[in-house]
């Protein structure tokens, strides 16, 4: 049975000056810490999602009654609900829609599953159809993201490394693979895809592989390393990937930076020191947050990327979302159990 963590609240006082002398700085709030929000869960959660005119979503493994998927209402009070998957088994890695009516997931068996919001969706939004749209393949699909509602990408590959990685398109009826991606090894695996439209989408993966799609033509940029690249993101000019094979990893990337100053490929490395690998990376109103593994969180500051003391969880973490109130959420569990199984939210 899940577990529900009451958060604490933090006040900051502000200090009042006597008279005669130049009034003091009101003193920054302390940051927030993260805590346990739900914990308990028989599967494992991998990814958390909401479009801000929409619910919150978390998805994760099929503990046999299908992938574990849960909603929350943005904004209001309220448990977490779980909605009956048992029509499209396996597990679903990753979630992102065009707006909020809409919704894709992606995972196991080349399956792409599709929500369309029923009016109002209800009181708690998520209230719509359910459809399993036909893809041209079997292999696990790791990530998906939505330029617009006639561009919709989807990643992947095979966990045993001897199919090559997938990339998939749609225009929102029909998914074809896209076949003219420049030469990677056979058996890399692609596990997320990001943009800023549908004429700049990113997609990373394994052995540092990083490929670039300007609208025409894909290109492959080189980050210098040979690490499982996992998730990236970006809000303005900062782009952000992460991941890591033993220690994390972090680049960087300034899109306003020009040619020369950024190098080939424009992408640095920035990654801490001594941290675990990392799983998921979100970017939101001057917010910059990083997961991973055994309750690894990473916050960006002025001097870098550092490691938060607080560990509200030793579980490993997957996906981290900050929603329209600048809430942020963290999901993961035992990832290392087939299937992930001790699934956890964490709350900021």
């Amino acid at each position: 049975m899940a577990r529900r963590a009451l958060g604490c609240l933090i006040v900051s006082l502000l200090i009042l000056q006597g008279c005669g002398s130049d009034p003091e700085p009101e003193p920054a709030a302390a940051p927030t810490a993260w805590s346990v929000d739900v914990e308990g869960y028989d599967s494992g959660l991998f990814a958390v999602w909401g479009h801000d005119d929409g619910p919150l979503w978390t998805v994760g493994a099929d503990d046999g009654k299908g992938p574990l998927l849960l909603t929350h209402a943005q904004g209001r009070a309220g448990a977490w609900a779980r909605v009956d998957t048992s029509a499209f088994p396996g597990d679903l890695w990753w979630l992102h829609g065009p707006d909020a009516q809409t919704l894709y997931l992606v995972g196991a068996q080349g399956r792409v599953v599709r929500w369309q919001r029923s009016g109002d969706g209800g009181p708690t939004g998520a209230q719509g159809t359910w459809t399993t749209m036909p893809t041209p393949t079997k292999r696990v699909l790791y990530g998906c993201w939505a330029a617009d509602a006639s561009h919709i990408w989807a990643v992947g590959g095979d966990p045993k490394g001897v199919e090559a990685g997938v990339v998939l398109l749609s225009d929102g009826v029909t998914w074809t693979e896209v076949t003219a991606l420049p030469p990677v090894p056979k058996g890399v695996s692609f596990f997320k895809v990001f943009g800023t439209s549908a004429t700049d989408v990113r997609v990373v993966g394994v052995g540092g592989t990083v490929l670039h799609f300007d609208g025409e033509v894909w290109t492959r940029e080189d980050l210098k390393t040979t690490q499982r690249l996992i998730t990236l993101h970006g809000d303005g000019d900062l782009q952000v990937i992460v991941g890591g094979t033993g220690n994390g990893a972090v680049f960087e990337r300034d899109r306003a930076a020009s040619p020369d100053s950024r190098g080939t490929s424009g992408w640095k490395d920035v990654s801490p020191e001594a941290i675990q690998a990392l799983n998921g990376v979100r970017l939101r109103g001057g917010k910059a947050w990083a997961v991973g593994f055994r309750g690894t969180l990473v916050d960006r500051t002025k001097t870098g990327w550092e490691l938060r003391d607080e560990a509200p969880t030793s579980m490993d973490l997957h996906g981290v979302f900050i929603d329209k109130t600048g809430t942020g959420w963290a999901v993961g569990g035992n990832l290392f159990s087939q299937p992930a199984s001790e699934g956890v939210i964490l709350v900021r």
